[in-house]
């Protein structure tokens, strides 16, 4: 599987090592990741409105949920169209929570491809394998959300990946369990509570 080249991510992971991780990993330290920025969210994008704020926190809850019961809640479609709306509506917003939304709306994505990969069949045109390639893509794009909106995460990217990587050979259940805190040492000092 061959991710485009573009836009790594120097210091904090190289395209060969996210690559290295299988698919359900990748969207784990996805959805980790959309999750650790959340807060971002409605701290920063305060003219925001309850509901578009709400899309965004259920993408991050549906696509950790995915991870850790190894199966759909809800729909898809529906959740990453209503972060979809998110994404397009936040074009105004201060650019961490812009950040922020992309990275709830690519793994959400990610979780649906990965889905979709694992059902064995497709509604569409796209192979199995354009799926999971789908999938890493978009969790490769929450990744690089991530750093731009805050250089602190790439740390915690790190730390996040080393966790998998030191397991993967195990396979054992995906649950966030296996990250640890979400800022061991505490969040950045600009960073919402």
């Amino acid at each position: 599987m061959v991710l485009e080249r573009s836009d790594e991510m120097p210091g904090v992971l190289s395209h060969e090592e996210f690559e290295s991780l299988p698919t359900r990993y990748a969207v784990a330290l996805a959805a980790r990741t959309a999750e650790r920025l959340l807060p971002l969210v409605p701290a920063e994008w305060t003219h925001s409105r309850p509901e578009q704020i709400e899309s965004v926190s259920h993408a991050v809850r549906t696509a950790n949920a995915f991870i850790d019961q190894g199966s759909a809640i809800g729909d898809f479609r529906e959740t990453w169209i209503g972060v979809a709306y998110a994404f397009d509506s936040c074009r105004d917003a201060p650019e961490r929570a812009q950040l922020a939304v992309r990275a709830a709306h690519d793994a959400i994505a990610a979780a649906h491809h990965l889905y979709t990969s694992a059902l064995g069949s497709c509604q569409c045109d796209e192979t199995l394998s354009q799926h999971r390639l789908r999938a890493m893509e978009a969790a490769f794009s929450a990744l690089q959300a991530s750093t731009g909106a805050c250089s602190a995460t790439g740390t915690r990217i790190r730390a996040d990946f080393e966790a998998l990587a030191a397991v993967v050979d195990d396979e054992p259940r995906l649950t966030s369990d296996l990250f640890g805190p979400m800022w061991p040492d505490g969040p950045p000092d600009d960073w919402p509570a």
